[in-house]
């Protein structure tokens, strides 16, 4: 129901919009001369939440299916780390979502105490801003590139978990 490219918006357009937990730039790049689909275009077409588009009506749907609404709404608390576009983002959220029955109270927190609550199962909802480098990728495939191969794994390998990239040659 919240826009994403609004929310970068709202931040300056500091960062372009994920949708997954890890940024565009982490996913598997595959070479079009394969004949495969690129990784992350996969997830980003699957997604049914729509990633450019707010829908407001179908999140007071579902909500009013499960006896949330305007007049009878639930209360979370969402925890933020001390980041001026962070409580922004939060901010914008609680708006968002007060009409539709949802009504979020905003703790914002130091960054250790957040992820110190998280450790520990202190948190109801969180929003924490993690910065990943543009070129983070290329960087971690020269780590072990040979471990980031994930065809390999568990029987072969027991190193790096992520498949930095489709195409990989066994020596680097």
């Amino acid at each position: 129901m919240i826009d994403r490219a609004e929310l970068v918006r709202l931040v300056g357009n500091r960062r372009t919009p994920a949708s997954s937990v890890t940024p565009p730039t982490l996913w598997p790049t595959t070479d079009p001369r394969e004949g495969r689909a690129d990784p992350y275009q996969q997830v980003l077409a699957g997604d049914p939440y729509g990633r450019t588009t707010s829908r407001a009506t179908a999140a007071a749907d579902r909500l009013a299916a499960a006896g949330i609404s305007a007049t009878s709404p639930v209360s979370h608390t969402l925890t933020v780390y001390d980041s001026k576009p962070l409580q922004l983002l939060a901010e914008h959220l609680a708006d968002r979502l007060e009409p539709l029955g949802v009504e979020l109270s905003i703790e914002e927190v130091s960054t250790f105490s957040l992820f110190e609550r998280g450790e520990t199962g202190r948190l109801e909802l969180w929003l924490a801003g993690l910065r990943w480098p543009p070129a983070i990728g290329a960087e971690l495939r020269r780590v072990v590139p040979t471990h980031t191969n994930t065809d390999r794994m568990p029987e072969t390998l027991d190193g790096l978990y992520l498949n930095w990239q489709t195409t990989l040659k066994e020596q680097s």
